[in-house]
């Protein structure tokens, strides 16, 4: 009969945790406010990236080579910083067309992709008409270097692409 009672009691204790969780469950995940703000969802998943469109960071995210103190420093916009350590740099890209010019970070849409180590920018401007950039960056494993790709996609012959490097 003991043996009974211990098992009811295990049920009834069982049951009561479980009405006091769903009870409560709701105001334990809900969202919490961060120095009296809302947090949003900056990024989201596509396929195995982590994307964003048209996000204002700049150095947020980190991409590293091999095994050593070396980073390069990228982030939601397509400007990049090389930590040595310490400052190892600054490159920055921008375009120019028709009289006109614009650093790369201030173009009308960017999206961000990291992926696997790299960074992929698709950039689109009216500067660029109805074409578009795309910037791949990684650091590399065995020098303390970064790669950069850049494609061009239907976009004039009269834009030019200038890429600023200082700061070292």
């Amino acid at each position: 009969m003991g043996r009974i009672k211990k098992n009811v009691l295990s049920l009834l204790m069982r049951k009561i945790f479980l009405i006091f969780f769903i009870l409560t469950g709701k105001s334990i995940f809900s969202q919490q406010l961060w120095h009296d703000k809302e947090r949003t969802l900056r990024y989201h998943p596509e396929e195995n990236d982590i994307v964003i469109e048209n996000g204002d960071k700049r150095f947020n995210r980190a991409l590293y080579g091999g095994n050593t103190a070396f980073r390069a420093e990228a982030g939601d916009l397509p400007e990049f910083a090389l930590y040595m350590p310490g400052m190892g740099g600054n490159l920055k890209f921008g375009i120019i067309a028709n009289g006109r010019s614009k650093w790369l970070i201030d173009a009308k849409y960017i999206k961000a992709n990291y992926s696997a180590g790299s960074m992929l920018y698709e950039i689109k401007d009216d500067l660029l008409g109805n074409g578009q950039i795309l910037l791949q960056v990684l650091a590399t494993y065995d020098d303390e270097a970064l790669i950069l790709k850049i494609q061009s996609n239907n976009i004039n012959s009269n834009v030019e692409l200038v890429a600023v490097f200082g700061g070292a």
